[in-house]
């Protein structure tokens, strides 16, 4: 039997919490389903997906403490299998660990997160990687950063790229159902780059159009500037988090997809909205180019200038919008959770 760490069973979802869910789906809908069993704390959040999954509650603490001592535990009782973890953290005394890495974040930027969790994350995931009997990561690019920095043989790094939901797949809108706005999707916090993408808004001046901006905002207002850029602006539209219903109908009737993020592992709302049929403007950094290709419109992502300009341009270019979304709706192809589950797969089973 092959378990899998469903802490994340217990987070809001972002990028990292999908990637585990959707894989794990995958997984479930395998001949293999009978082999493979999560296990989660008891807080568990979305209560019908852990059902969806099977996933099984051991233990009687949450966080890190259960992942550090009520899981291991359940392991050991269970005669030590192999523990797959999907979500940057693995119990650190357990020694049959395959480990997911989705970026290396908190390298990056002293900006980015508190200094608890950068220390916490510094620390923890050199010793994890290390111990690991696979590392798994979600692009090429990420991997070339493991193996440089934490000094990881390129053998022991197995790429799994992020898959788009079936919500997405479900046919691309008609033309004449866009409206006059231009979307972001996002976890919004410093290296999103939010507050460059605003400002390039404002400077275009595309007249008529509104910018949407998806993701959770509690914490992106501290001391970011972004507040008093969008204060009195009736076109700049904070929707917070939203149902997956939502956005769908949010992504489909978009007439552009603006990601400006300073650092990615992925960029999974490129490869929705590419889905989607939906033209996107980008930041040219080494993963989203590996994964967007020759499919997107690039910019620097801390050019405000340039982002205005492209911003601008594809607004009022119909014929680049309907090159970008024909581009985008193949390049999109590439990337399925069935084909993430068949790797991850061959992986644990070897076949």
């Amino acid at each position: 039997m092959i378990y899998i760490n469903a802490r994340f069973l217990t987070q809001p979802i972002t990028g990292v919490q999908r990637f585990a869910i959707e894989l794990c789906r995958s997984l479930k809908r395998s001949s293999y389903a009978d082999r493979i069993q999560l296990v989660c704390p008891p807080n568990v959040l979305h209560t019908e997906i852990a059902k969806e999954l099977q996933a099984l509650p051991v233990g009687s603490r949450s966080g890190h403490l259960w992942e550090q001592l009520d899981l291991p535990v359940f392991l050991k009782s269970r005669g030590n299998p192999v523990l797959v973890n999907l979500a940057n953290a693995a119990p650190l005394l357990y020694n049959r660990n395959i480990v997911t890495i989705h970026d290396l974040s908190v390298y990056q930027s002293s900006k980015w997160f508190s200094f608890t969790y950068r220390s916490f994350y510094k620390a923890v995931t050199p010793v994890i990687v290390s111990k690991a009997l696979k590392v798994v990561t979600v692009s090429n690019s990420i991997k070339k950063e493991l193996v440089d920095r934490l000094n990881l043989r390129e053998d022991k790094v197995e790429v799994i790229y992020n898959g788009i939901s079936e919500l997405f797949l479900s046919g691309v809108p008609a033309e004449n159902n866009k409206e006059n706005y231009i979307l972001t999707v996002s976890s919004i916090d410093p290296r999103k780059n939010i507050l460059s993408l605003v400002r390039a808004f404002i400077k275009a001046d595309v007249k008529d159009h509104d910018l949407y901006i998806i993701g959770g905002k509690a914490a992106v207002f501290s001391g970011s500037g972004l507040e008093r850029e969008v204060m009195g602006r009736s076109d700049i539209k904070l929707l917070g988090r939203v149902s997956d219903e939502e956005l769908l109908r949010l992504y489909s009737r978009a007439k552009l997809f603006v990601y400006l993020s300073l650092y990615e592992g992925f960029g999974i709302p490129n490869v929705e909205a590419m889905a989607m049929g939906v033209p996107v403007l980008t930041s040219n950094i080494s993963s989203i180019k590996e994964v967007c290709s020759d499919a997107v419109s690039y910019v620097d992502p801390l050019d405000v200038d340039e982002a205005s300009n492209e911003i601008k341009r594809l607004v009022g270019s119909t014929h680049a919008q309907k090159e970008l979304s024909v581009l985008g709706l193949e390049r999109s192809k590439l990337f399925r959770w069935e084909y993430a589950g068949e790797k991850m797969l061959k992986l644990l089973f070897h076949e």
